[in-house]
């Protein structure tokens, strides 16, 4: 009984060095790829300045860069069958190296070509990570969710930052010391991922739940995402509003290029706060009412910032940044503990369905900024929001999953 005990004891101190060493690998990595990701809306409103660019071309290039999110349910599910989490360590160099060139390619489809390659490196890394990081703590998955976002949150908050001081003082000629920050971070994660444990040793549930995913697998799947699917779709407008043609049409009112970055990095930096609240919530009152609550939040804060400027508008745009940050550590981790034997696929449904269908949405919302009033463009795309709560009840917050097999006794 001592030996039981001491060999139990011994287990849990693995695991808990398990979940630390996984979180704090995950929370650079995210960190790492969303700090150069957020380059791209602070300098939109330079690139249509200085390429002379319609609004609908800019959507375009955003959609050139979220479309690699499609790649992301194939990159889960091969994830699933293979061990390809050791090429995570690269993608902060790539992204960086294609985040910051931006303003250097002078070519409209070179940029596309650029965007391309920088959204498969971005996507690739989220495919894997949220997964990866999720699988060590099913007790607390929404809060272990909620700090893998938290970490893609500030690389949101710090990064318009960094590159807003760089475009606002036209110092170009630092944008390449920015890709060599990528390579240095690569290197860490690299070191860091030398010393994680191998997936046997930690892990030993991943090779039990894996299985092919059967007819059966496929349905639930599919009943799962029909209401997420509908709240992506009537969310992505509004969505694409707030995050790519906000920060373009505070300098058009005539706000400074300081003013739009920091609008920006208000925006995600009220995410971590967000995200930590989503994450909690989702563990206490489940996911039908956290969602609930950050739709219509983000609907109402957002429709009320459009009509106000200066620090207020700041403030307002802090308190939409709390409510839409809510809703993917919630859906994220309902999702997750819905589908135990199948997470890397799910979430790579997931967040590629939901990254796609904003990016087609900032095509859209640009067509329609070429055509129309910014505000009213932007009432509409808030009206359309709050009919997304209308999927709420269809939820599927608890969903049977088949029991893992025992070993048989002799």
């Amino acid at each position: 009984m001592q030996n039981e005990n001491i060999e139990i004891t011994e287990s849990k101190q693995k695991v808990s060095s398990v979940v630390i060493l996984r979180t704090v690998y995950h929370s650079l990595a995210h960190f790492s790829n969303d700090l150069f990701l957020a380059f791209f809306a602070p300098t939109l409103p330079v690139l249509i300045t200085s390429m002379h660019l319609l609004k609908v071309q800019a959507g375009i290039l955003n959609l050139g860069m979220e479309l690699m999110a499609l790649t992301m349910p194939l990159v889960g599910h091969l994830a699933d069958k293979k061990d390809i989490r050791k090429y995570m360590f690269l993608t902060p160099a790539i992204t960086a190296l294609c985040m910051s060139s931006l303003t250097l390619i002078p070519n409209f489809y070179m940029l596309f070509m650029v965007l391309l390659i920088g959204g498969l490196s971005i996507y690739f890394y989220h495919a894997i990570g949220p997964a990866d990081i999720g699988q060590v703590s099913e007790k607390s998955l929404g809060s272990t969710l909620a700090i893998w976002n938290i970490a893609g949150q500030v690389g949101f908050m710090v990064g318009p930052l960094v590159i807003t001081a760089i475009l606002t003082n036209a110092a170009f000629d630092k944008l390449p010391y920015l890709f060599l920050v990528g390579v240095f971070l690569s290197i860490v994660l690299f070191f860091l991922w030398r010393k994680m444990p191998q997936a046997e040793n930690i892990a030993p549930v991943e090779k039990d739940q894996q299985r092919k995913l059967d007819s059966a697998a496929r349905k639930g799947l599919v009943r799962q995402f029909i209401p997420i699917v509908g709240i992506s779709i009537t969310n992505s407008l509004i969505r694409a509003s707030a995050y790519a043609y906000l920060p373009v049409y505070i300098v058009e009112k005539g706000g400074s290029l300081w003013m739009s970055g920091l609008a920006v990095s208000i925006y995600f930096g009220a995410g971590v706060l967000g995200n930590y609240i989503g994450g909690v919530l989702y563990d206490r009152i489940g996911s039908k009412w956290t969602t609930a609550i950050s739709l219509l939040g983000f609907s109402l804060s957002f429709t009320t910032t459009i009509f106000t400027s200066g620090f207020g508008q700041l403030a307002l745009i802090a308190v939409m940044g709390v409510f839409g940050f809510m809703l993917m550590p919630t859906l994220m981790a309902m999702l997750q503990k819905n589908n135990p034997q199948d997470r890397s696929l799910t979430n790579g449904l997931f967040l590629g369905f939901t990254y796609s269908i904003t990016a087609l949405g900032s095509v859209a919302v640009g067509y329609m900024l070429d055509h129309f009033a910014t505000q009213s463009v932007f009432l509409l795309n808030a009206a359309v929001g709050l009919t997304s709560l209308l999927f709420v009840p269809f939820l599927v917050e608890h969903f049977p999953t088949k029991p893992l097999s025992q070993p048989t006794e002799n």
